[in-house]
């Protein structure tokens, strides 16, 4: 199930400690040539926790979540199509095996 906080973030770390193998896609919006900031990360990455965005995570742009990476995926395809990346420090296996 696809689950998206935007100006939640009780909710989102929630989702976070119930789900440490899931998927976040880190979903900026924005015009292709900003693609660099549409991420997909696992849960686990060290990125979604940094202290600085401590009470703001959820305010600049929505996490959009699963427990399903497949499911994930296509919906990150649907609403970016080719204007994504998968972050390459927690998830530079999977990026390497779908090249």
């Amino acid at each position: 199930m696809i689950v998206s906080f935007k100006n939640d973030d009780r909710a989102y770390e929630k989702w976070l400690r119930k789900h440490p193998d899931g998927y976040v896609f880190n979903h900026f919006g924005g015009p292709d040539s900003r693609s660099s900031e549409n991420k997909v990360h696992a849960a686990g990455c060290r990125h979604l926790l940094r202290k600085q965005d401590e009470g703001k995570r959820t305010a600049t742009y929505a996490k959009v979540c699963s427990s399903d990476l497949d499911e994930l995926l296509a919906y990150v395809k649907e609403v970016r199509r080719d204007s994504w990346s998968y972050c390459k420090n927690c998830l530079e296996e999977v990026q390497s095996s779908s090249a």
